[in-house]
């Protein structure tokens, strides 16, 4: 079955609710007359965003089913479409207030969604959502509605998925970076859910948002945006596809540290609460690190590769580096199978004195490596980072979610890895568990400040769009999302060619919204070298965003409970 999805992008009039729901109206008959069958228009379409106090919205606010809900639901039984719009709530048994969005179809109101994760303006006079996520069953598909800053949290869109979301709306007033957000791309890619997201655009009360309303298809690749200016976009959907491709994918794995996505670890000072609970809180430091991208047609003599790092650690430290990440496997080579694993195995009880060369230059520049190959533990195979540094081999991470290449020869590991160095909190993932949003938000609950991520990518982590109306470029790098929604610095190092996509980067938590707090190299052989600042200034409250991390304290865990459970 193919679904015509559409979009709505227009400026709503701040106060002016009858001018605003009548060019809505006349963009859902527009987008219906081209086919849409669902329509999505923006967060608090009817009224603005923009509001001081419960008594200035008062006025502008109504029931959840109310006179819109019943415009809409009229509207959507007329032209025989599906209506996802947002407006100001007010719960009349006890005058609370909320940002919420309807859902209306063929046959009248189908049900609404508050808006569980509150952005800047909306505590000034909107509750927090208290009804959690929902799925609406409809005669097109299985439907979940977020609203805006929604969207920043992987846990929104998740939950919606595991309960068998097909469609995901996005009704957002966005602002402060370039559209389409990277942030909209990644939640259809990890879910494998379209995501049509309609924005607002020009300015209300010196806040100007961005447009960029889009459609973006289950892998990720934005089907139609429309950068500036009142319209809407339209987009096909094969559902028949998006159900065959849900059911062929691998099931969630739930991890025993899943549990660990309950937690609120930043809520208090974390200087404090850290430095109570273990030995020790690292006060972090201003230094270079280096993201190391390699091709993989490199000797397959370990002592060959060896004297290979060696060389390139040197250099990178004769730059000022002092944390050096190579991509996932290097020592070993990528093996084909399990014999191939064996033979070019470290036992992990040999690990300190095989990679003597590398501690002594760590030694020597008072520099930290993290380095990927084959562990043998017990006459068990993992694929393995291990960290090393001016003390020697200082700890070890066991890849815990395998490709398939990795099941043929791997036991999988069974934790993440975390450890505090001067120079700041570090852990590791390997690169294409990314694509797990799960193991990245468990590192920063733990509180990591740099995450290295040895990978060996061959799939679409990186996606260029040329925005035609503004003759704008936007970049899509998974690593780079990742350090923006868990306020550190990811180090993503990768091979080149054969088939891999290189890309590698050190991105840091502002990375959405300043350009210059990155850096990324294309294809070739070298290295991206950024400054990573995980130092804190002499206050009692964190100011650096690695160690507050701001936007783990909007996490709302209380509506999360289907990620671990």
């Amino acid at each position: 079955m193919s679904l015509t999805v559409s979009a709505i992008q227009f400026e709503p009039e701040f106060k002016n609710k009858e001018r605003n729901i009548r060019e809505i109206e006349r963009l859902i008959r527009q987008s219906a007359q081209k086919g849409a069958r669902l329509i999505v228009a923006p967060e608090m379409a009817t009224t603005g965003y923009i509001w001081n106090n419960i008594e200035e919205i008062k006025p502008y606010a109504e029931p959840i089913p109310g006179p819109t809900t019943q415009l809409m639901s009229d509207l959507a039984r007329e032209l025989n479409v599906y209506i996802a719009i947002g407006l100001p709530e007010v719960d009349e048994k006890n005058d609370i207030y909320y940002n919420s969005a309807i859902l209306t179809g063929p046959k009248g109101f189908i049900g609404s969604y508050r808006k569980v994760h509150p952005y800047a303006a909306e505590p000034l006079w909107a509750k927090n959502g208290d009804e959690g996520f929902k799925v609406f069953d409809t005669d097109i598909g299985r439907i979940g509605l977020v609203i805006c800053m929604d969207l920043t949290f992987f846990e929104s869109t998740r939950i919606l998925q595991l309960k068998g979301c097909e469609i995901i709306c996005g009704l957002v007033n966005w602002f402060g970076e370039v559209t389409p957000a990277q942030l909209w791309i990644t939640r259809a890619f990890e879910t494998g859910c379209p995501v049509i997201v309609s924005n607002r655009w020009k300015s209300e009360r010196n806040t100007e948002f961005a447009g960029g309303s889009s459609i973006i298809n289950a892998d990720g690749d934005v089907l139609a945006s429309i950068d500036r200016g009142d319209g809407f976009i339209l987009a096909d959907l094969d559902m028949n596809l998006i159900r065959k491709e849900k059911v062929s994918k691998p099931k969630r794995v739930k991890y025993d540290f899943y549990n660990e996505l309950s937690l609120s670890t930043h809520r208090w000072n974390p200087i404090h609460f850290f430095s109570q609970t273990s030995t020790s809180y690292p006060k972090g430091d201003i230094y270079y690190g280096s993201a190391v991208q390699m091709s993989t047609k490199e000797a397959s003599n370990m002592d060959v590769r060896l004297e290979h790092a060696a060389k390139i650690v040197y250099k990178e430290c004769d730059r000022g580096s002092r944390l050096i990440v190579f991509p996932e496997l290097y020592l070993s080579g990528l093996p084909c199978s399990n014999d191939e694993a064996k033979a070019s195995s470290i036992p992990s009880e040999q690990a300190n004195s095989r990679l003597k060369m590398l501690v002594d230059i760590c030694k020597d520049k008072n520099a930290y490596i993290v380095i990927g190959g084959i562990e043998d533990n017990k006459k068990e195979q993992y694929n393995t980072a291990w960290l090393i540094g001016p003390e020697g081999v200082m700890g070890s991470y066991h890849k815990v979610q395998l490709n398939g290449k990795d099941k043929s020869w791997a036991k999988p590991g069974e934790n993440l890895f975390v450890n505090d160095l001067p120079i700041g909190r570090i852990g590791i993932v390997m690169g294409d568990e990314l694509a797990v949003p799960e193991f990245c938000r468990v590192s920063a609950i733990r509180g990591v400040e740099v995450l290295a991520v040895p990978a060996s990518i061959d799939k679409e982590y990186v996606k260029d769009f040329d925005l035609k109306d503004s003759k704008r470029k936007v970049q899509w790098h998974l690593a780079r999302v990742r350090a923006i929604e868990n306020n550190f610095y990811s180090i993503f190092s990768n091979y080149t060619g054969g088939g891999y996509i290189g890309k590698s980067g050190i991105f840091g938590p502002d990375a959405s919204s300043k350009e210059e707090d990155q850096e990324i190299i294309d294809d070739e052989i070298g290295s991206a070298r950024f400054k990573i600042n995980t130092l804190n200034s002499d206050t009692e409250f964190p100011n650096n965003r690695v160690k507050a991390k701001q936007l783990l304290n909007l996490r709302v865990p209380y509506w999360y409970t289907e990620l671990w459970l």
